[in-house]
């Protein structure tokens, strides 16, 4: 279960996983990133909820814990979501990274979700949206 779950709509549907990647930190932790989703199938306007979440596990532990997730639910057509794309380590530190293509249906943004010193996921940056 994923904190605030604001679309008590899909509470009770099943998630089905639309990509699944898996990498290793030089600390050793393994980071398990996921695209999910859930549906509603009703045939004027289907609903989604899409949910890109990051787990961790420590060298130490033999379970994941969820670090970071967004999610945005509403029609199949217009509703925004965001793909995972690659997995980079930046700067000296080697600080972790995760490199989100943002889709908005007319448009599309990057992001920039960025593991800190004190082992907190957090959105550092996203870019403005470029029409097609």
């Amino acid at each position: 279960m994923l904190p605030n779950d604001s679309a008590g709509r899909f509470t009770g549907l099943p998630f089905v996983a639309r990509g699944m990647w898996r990498f290793t930190l030089p600390n050793g932790s393994v980071v398990l990133a996921a695209n999910v989703i859930r549906q509603i199938n009703q045939e004027a306007t289907p609903l989604q909820e899409r949910t890109f979440l990051l787990a961790e596990r420590l060298p130490s532990d033999t379970s994941f814990t969820m670090v970071y997730h967004e999610r945005s639910y509403g029609e199949e057509e217009t509703i925004e979501s965001g793909d995972f794309m690659a997995a980079v380590a930046l700067g000296s530190n080697r600080n972790a990274a995760v490199i989100l293509s943002r889709d908005f249906g007319d448009a599309t943004a990057f992001s920039l979700i960025e593991r800190g010193d004190d082992g907190q996921w957090r959105l550092r940056w996203t870019s403005a949206r470029r029409h097609c």
